[in-house]
């Protein structure tokens, strides 16, 4: 009975993890966050409606109130391939405000390649000038004409 609680257990986690790998989140915007995502991600040249937002957050830090919200995957591959190409997001740069926050689309990551990710951002400091994820993977690379190495624990 507890063996197959615990496999069911499992079962689920591995479902929530895998639901969470088809997810987007942008952070750092602040008042009128869905507003302010709709007209980011037609800055992104992906038009994106009310019904595309899974989960909004708001999140209290030293600096104030600022929110988090959660994508489904429809459009994933697009937003963070025009993403790369229009470079560092800011409320100014993206006509969502007039201040030079920026701001952080990203995918949503597991509990675990997240911890792995946080460990892994230590490389900066033994060599490597980039560390960064893309699709559940960490990667690194110690310069711009370097291998890229896959990072897979720690």
């Amino acid at each position: 009975m507890v063996g197959d609680l615990s496999k069911e257990n499992q079962m689920l986690r591995k479902d929530v993890d895998g639901l969470k790998l088809t997810l987007l989140t942008k952070r750092n915007l602040k008042e009128q966050a869905v507003e302010k995502t709709l007209a980011l991600f037609s800055f992104l040249d992906t038009p994106i409606s009310r019904n595309d937002v899974a989960h909004f957050k708001q999140v209290l830090t030293k600096n104030g109130v600022k929110a988090r919200v959660t994508l489904k995957p429809e459009h994933k591959k697009q937003i963070l391939t025009t993403r790369s190409k229009k470079g560092k997001l800011t409320l100014r740069n993206t006509e969502c405000g007039d201040a030079d926050s920026r701001i952080f689309v990203d995918e949503e990551l597991t509990k675990e390649t997240y911890q792995l990710f946080k460990h892994s951002r230590q490389l900066k400091g033994v060599g490597y000038k980039y560390v960064w994820h893309r699709e559940e993977k960490i990667l690194a690379r110690r310069n711009d004409g370097s291998d890229i190495i896959f990072i897979r624990n720690e």
